[in-house]
């Protein structure tokens, strides 16, 4: 049964991915139409030339976004890194106003103390 569940994970994983694909394409049909607005084209050569165009300016702005996102990620794991080390924040526990949470050795597995 343990390949069965690698099959269920890469459907799921080629799932997300086509519909993302899908939504970015419909982001790429939309600035075509915002272009379209604003400059004159003629013919299939310059329908072509617009995609491209449109294509080009949507992916600088989803690698300048997945950048960004992977940057704010590691900037806070450094923060928590660093008051870990510094003192600030004990590694197995954190606390909040409803209670503590303590973490065991699998960092998946949280415990809820009241």
């Amino acid at each position: 049964m343990e390949g069965s569940e690698n099959v269920g994970e890469a459907n799921s994983t080629e799932w997300r991915s086509q519909l993302q694909s899908e939504a970015r394409q419909r982001v790429v049909n939309k600035i075509m139409v915002t272009l379209r607005k604003h400059l004159t084209i003629s013919g299939n050569e310059g329908l072509g030339e617009l995609r491209n165009i449109a294509v080009r300016f949507e992916e600088n702005i989803y690698n300048d976004a997945q950048s960004d996102y992977r940057r704010k990620i590691s900037m806070k794991m450094l923060t928590m890194e660093q008051k870990t080390h510094g003192g600030g924040v004990n590694g197995n526990s954190l606390s909040s106003t409803s209670g503590a949470v303590n973490q065991s050795s699998d960092p998946g597995n949280f415990k809820t103390q009241k």
